[in-house]
């Protein structure tokens, strides 16, 4: 049985993080990617990849996926995405195999931004970055303008214009973009969870600003054991599926009330994941790795935590 791992270009997330924890349990593991060349060319800075089957695949389709392994009769025990992009293809078919992972319905229509998660109105389009956005009212105004390639939320700069919003879009020059309103009185917060076949474990949670600057957004590093109205969105997520594995989700604050913004069904970016792994009191990809395998797992808490947290969702926390 083995670990088949989805992948685009080598991260750090995969090299530094699913690797060697792999390797630590002593499990098998495939890496299928449609950047093959990139990962070889790794290969020698890299002594886990020593230990792996690599091999090329659209990755992006699940059903590509499903095929390869068929066409070479491997007997998987787990699917993980070591890129944002990804995550819905892993959930997908570690549906298909049986296996556990995000449910795939709700990882499909996170990553296409289908989900209205808002109890009041937020308006929020995709649009074509080659092509213009369109005559948009002023009460669209001011807006977040996140990229779709590359996963969830990797960025995304506040326009309080359509003449900020055209050059945005230029800026971006290809794909899709999601423009969705922002409210000025907003405080972002994002909650990180490991959901096992023990239980959803609440591992933290933590505040996201916007560089006023650079107009990106990035994620503050002042982790907490349990983000502000956390009782309330975790309320709100009995009505989503979430399935299991990693998971962060980012939601916000106003004074029209809580919305999600974000479900995340997989790891977030290699600075976030890093920056929370360095702050829990084990080790943050071994213990996805084993909730991609059903093998039991360890409960990880934050460092400063000074008391036990009580349990989410009517199970362990």
């Amino acid at each position: 049985m083995e670990l088949l791992i989805l992948a685009h270009a080598p991260t750090r997330g995969l090299e530094v993080g699913f690797l060697p924890a792999a390797a630590g349990l002593q499990q098998k593991v495939t890496i299928l990617t449609d950047c093959v060349g990139e990962h070889i060319a790794r290969a020698g800075e890299s002594p886990f990849y020593d230990q792996c089957e690599l091999a090329e695949c659209d990755v992006s389709n699940p059903l590509a996926v499903a095929r390869f392994v068929a066409v070479h009769n491997k007997r998987v025990a787990g699917v993980l995405a070591a890129d944002a992009a990804l995550h819905a293809s892993a959930a997908v078919c570690a549906a298909y195999f049986g296996l556990p992972g995000a449910a795939w319905r709700n990882a499909v229509l996170h990553d296409q931004r289908l989900h209205a998660h808002r109890p009041f109105q937020v308006r929020r389009r995709i649009v074509d970055c080659a092509q213009p956005a369109g005559e948009l009212a002023p009460d669209w105004f001011p807006a977040t303008v996140q990229p779709l390639e590359g996963g969830a939320a990797s960025g995304g700069a506040i326009v309080r214009s359509p003449a900020e919003l055209e050059r945005r879009l230029a800026d971006l020059q290809f794909g899709y973009a999601l423009l969705e309103q922002y409210r000025d009185d907003e405080e972002v917060y994002a909650l990180d969870a490991l959901a096992t076949p023990q239980g959803f474990a609440i591992l933290g949670g933590s505040r996201i600003a916007f560089d006023r600057d650079a107009v990106r957004t990035k994620r503050v590093q002042s982790f907490m054991p349990r983000p502000p109205r956390c009782e309330e969105l975790l309320s709100m997520l009995l009505s989503h599926e979430l399935g299991h594995g990693r998971h962060h989700i980012e939601y916000a604050v106003s004074g029209a009330g809580l919305r999600i913004r974000e479900i995340h069904n997989g790891l977030h970016d290699d600075e976030s994941e890093f920056a929370l792994d360095d702050q829990l009191d084990g080790e943050l990809f071994e213990e996805v790795v084993k909730a991609s395998l059903a093998m039991p797992g360890r409960l990880l808490r934050l460092r400063q935590a000074d008391t036990p947290q009580p349990a989410a969702l009517g199970v362990a926390a």
